[in-house]
């Protein structure tokens, strides 16, 4: 069940034709990249299946928001729940922008502001010629400072273990959801999905499938 304010954000903001103007800015970046999800579907099939796990679980964070205060480098940011809830959106749209595109942080800030663009930018992986490389202690370690960041994180990876599980082509990458669910205990710690007990439950689950 969507939180209430998920709910107003969903009826009062989410297609407001302002809204969906900076949100289809955010794809149009993707777009130029020419990166594909799953080398098939437009990626912004990947970033609207985490901005909507971010909405779903919204429980979860729910107690970040306090006294409608957020301090975030120096400085007390004030928040709505509502207000909370687009940024929230917005971080989860553009959690792979900055790896992906050409867009600098300096360019997502002036764009969206320091809250999306400090969340986006610890969302980027680390340069790695393999995957243990790219999403290495540092990178976990340093998300730590966002849990913000570390619940889209969780977003990203159950929206990545649901597609694989039921629609990946299984190219380039060999079996993703195995890769994925091989990974998933490890996953868990390092991102302290603990934090977020409703979504960690979900990520749970797919823990023993392919054992």
């Amino acid at each position: 069940m969507n939180h209430p304010a998920v709910k107003n954000f969903i009826q009062e903001v989410l297609y407001k034709p302002s809204f969906q103007s900076v949100i289809r800015q955010i794809e149009e970046i993707d777009e130029k990249t020419n990166h594909f999800y799953d080398d098939i579907y437009p990626y912004s099939l990947h970033t609207n299946a985490v901005a909507k796990l971010a909405l779903r679980f919204f429980y979860d964070i729910e107690h970040f928001i306090v006294k409608e205060k957020y301090y975030f480098n120096g400085a007390t940011h004030s928040f709505t729940t509502a207000s909370f809830i687009e940024e929230l959106y917005l971080i989860a749209k553009t959690h792979d922008t900055l790896e992906d595109s050409n867009l600098t942080y300096n360019d997502l800030k002036k764009m969206l502001g320091a809250y999306v663009a400090d969340h986006s930018f610890a969302l980027q992986n680390e340069k790695g010629k393999t995957r243990s490389e790219r999403a290495s202690d540092k990178y976990y370690n340093d998300m730590k400072k966002y849990p913000i960041a570390q619940y889209i994180k969780c977003c990203d990876r159950l929206a990545n273990l649901t597609y694989s599980f039921a629609f990946s082509t299984i190219k380039k990458d060999g079996d993703m959801f195995k890769t994925y669910v091989e990974e998933n205990k490890n996953f868990l710690e390092k991102v302290e999905a603990h934090k977020f007990p409703l979504i960690y439950s979900e990520l749970k689950r797919f823990e023993n499938i392919c054992s």
